[in-house]
C-alpha cells in the first residue's frame, strides 16, 4: 500500500503495522472486530487464575513435608515432558496446510498449550504492545 498506510484495523503508528486497533483482535492474519464472545475467555481467566493460585498455596501449606513420596516427582517430570511434546506439536498448527479433520482438531487443542495468548482475546480489553505480550508469555512459563 501507500507509505504510512496499513491493512484494515491495523494501527499505523505501530512498527510495521503489527498492532491491531482498540476493539479488534488478531486472527488469521487480519485484525477482526471483537464480538461479545471474545470477552468470555478473559472473564474465565480472571476467575480461574486466582482460584488456581489459592489452590496451589493451600496444597503447599497443608503438605506434610516429612512424608514426601517420589510419586509426585515422577508425575511432575512426566507432565513436563508431555507439555513439551504438545508444544512441539503446536508448531505444526502454524504451518498453513489443510490438515485432515481429526488431526486439525487435535492441533487446535495443542495450540492452547503453546502459550498463544491471542486465544484469550486480550486485545479486546485494550491495546497490548508486543513487549507486554512477551512478558505475559514468560510469566506463563514461570507459572508452570
Amino acid at each position: 500500500g501507500l507509505p504510512g498506510s496499513c491493512a484494515e484495523n491495523r494501527d499505523t503508528s505501530s512498527l510495521a503495522c503489527t498492532l491491531c486497533l482498540p476493539g479488534t483482535r488478531p486472527g488469521d492474519g487480519v485484525c477482526q472486530v471483537c464480538s461479545g464472545t471474545d470477552y468470555i475467555p478473559v472473564v474465565i481467566g480472571c476467575i480461574l487464575v486466582p482460584l488456581l493460585i489459592c489452590l496451589v498455596y493451600y496444597m503447599a501449606e497443608t503438605e506434610d513435608r516429612t512424608k514426601q513420596s517420589r510419586t509426585g516427582l515422577i508425575v511432575l517430570l512426566a507432565s513436563g515432558q508431555l507439555l513439551t511434546v504438545y508444544q512441539q506439536l503446536g508448531v505444526l498448527s502454524l504451518i498453513d496446510l489443510s490438515w485432515p479433520e481429526p488431526l486439525a482438531s487435535f492441533l487446535r487443542f495443542v495450540s492452547l498449550l503453546s502459550f498463544d495468548l491471542d486465544i484469550f482475546s486480550i486485545n479486546c480489553m485494550g491495546t497490548v504492545s508486543n513487549v507486554v505480550t512477551y512478558s505475559l508469555r514468560i510469566c506463563c512459563v514461570l507459572g508452570l
